[in-house]
């Protein structure tokens, strides 16, 4: 990153609902978050309905310069094969990087082999680019990133940094986007007992994942979930209270809620989010919906 970087910075939410399950209403997508800095557009995951969102947003897949993903359950990487073919068909001709642990190389080749045909087809009969030169993979090993955080990526307009976060057997990691006028952390998901604290430590705004466990488990045993699903849910990710201290402890001072669980609009309001925040942390507090611009 350098000094010559000059456009202004800002977050698009573009899906804010957690979990593999699309939402009836449609007003939460799957997880996907936009770092934009003028017209490039820098991603974090890429669940369900993220190239339509990027569109709603006025932005476009071909501007995406680069993909973080934090880890390959379902709902976050179920998409990263529509950004990656949606921005080959808008005609983009310089690569884009798709940057996440363990799997991500081998996720990025499974799509091309899945649309081979379709490439080479297009590719002969249309005078479209070949797919694959467009297409750069940084795959890391999350054990690298336990403690202090890796830089995973650099461009003239941002830093990148990764850190292990704690969520269960799924090697997963947070991230944080440094460019010249925000810094911002993701936590993706994670149970906490891990570093992530320190690593989100005095950024200006901290996106982090949260649970009304009560909520869903009331839901799940009604529909005979089994006690392993519960479980993941509860120990893997993180009611409002240790949201709150994760924020107050890195001492950030914005808070915006992504990943919600439940993600159904209809089952839970905003307000009773906002509600389930309140007097828990000193800073700013946002929930997050689709299409938010922090």
């Amino acid at each position: 990153m350098t000094a010559s970087s000059v456009s202004a910075s800002r977050i698009v939410l573009l899906g804010t609902a957690g979990g593999p399950a699309i939402q009836d209403n449609g007003q939460r997508r799957g997880p996907a978050s936009a770092f934009v800095v003028g017209k490039d557009i820098y991603l974090v995951d890429a669940g369900e309905g993220v190239s339509r969102r990027l569109l709603e947003a006025g932005l476009s897949p071909a501007d995406v310069r680069a993909v973080f993903i934090t880890h390959h359950h379902f709902d976050h990487n179920s998409d990263l094969g529509s950004v990656l073919g949606h921005a080959w068909f808008a005609r983009r001709t310089v690569p884009m990087t798709v940057v996440g642990p363990e799997f991500t190389r081998q996720y990025c080749m499974g799509f091309q082999v899945s649309q081979e045909l379709d490439f080479r087809v297009r590719h002969s009969s249309e005078g479209k680019v070949p797919f694959w030169p467009l297409l750069t993979v940084h795959e890391f090993s999350v054990m690298d990133c336990v403690r202090s955080g890796t830089v995973v990526y650099e461009d003239d307009n941002v830093r990148v940094s990764a850190v292990a976060v704690s969520h269960g057997v799924m090697p997963s990691v947070g991230y944080r986007i440094v460019s010249r006028d925000r810094d911002v952390a993701f936590s993706g998901d994670r149970g906490g007992g891990d570093s992530f604290e320190a690593f989100a430590r005095d950024a200006d705004t901290l996106v982090h994942e949260a649970i009304l466990y009560d909520r869903i488990e009331e839901r799940f045993r009604r529909a005979g979930v089994n006690s392993e699903v519960l479980a993941h849910l509860q120990g893997d990710h993180m009611g409002p209270p240790a949201v709150a201290r994760t924020a107050a402890e890195s001492g950030v001072g914005r808070l915006v809620i992504n990943h919600l669980v439940p993600g159904d609009a209809g089952e839970v309001a905003e307000s009773e989010w906002a509600d389930s925040f309140d007097g828990l942390f000193s800073g700013e507090v946002l929930i997050g919906r689709d299409l938010l611009d922090v």
